[in-house]
């Protein structure tokens, strides 16, 4: 009875750190007014499809958000010193949806590489991922 108990505790406050993260479990890139900060994988297959939602916290004007392909041979360190906007990177193809908590960006990833997750107004990257075959 007690072990029983306890398991259940254990399976409502599981749930209750889901809700409280949103539960959904796709990444997450949130602009705070200062600046992106991205939940999710740091690696993803090659041709998965993967959704995205952004959440602009601030309600800025003239946030926009994006998944980048960066060019081959670029390093962390460069889009780290230079920016990611000074480094030619290429806006993946990818399906908006408006939702009440943001925008929700789905992504097929066709291309092995380095990416980024980017808030717009913040000028540089949230973070940086690989997409490996």
């Amino acid at each position: 009875m007690g072990r029983t108990r306890g398991t259940a505790a254990l399976v409502v406050a599981l749930l209750l750190g889901l809700v409280a993260c949103g539960g959904s479990g796709e990444p997450t890139a949130t602009y705070d007014g200062d600046g992106c900060t991205y939940d999710g994988p740091d690696e993803f297959d090659l041709n998965a499809e993967v959704t995205f939602t952004f959440v602009d916290a601030v309600e800025e004007p003239g946030v926009g958000f994006g998944v980048w392909a960066l060019p081959e041979g670029m390093t962390a360190e460069e889009i780290r010193d230079q920016g990611i906007l000074n480094n030619g990177a290429q806006i993946a193809e990818s399906a908006a949806e408006i939702t009440d908590s943001g925008i929700r960006l789905t992504y097929t990833f066709d291309s092995a590489g380095l990416y980024a997750v980017n808030c717009a107004a913040a000028v540089d990257y949230a973070t940086l991922f690989t997409v490996s075959e």
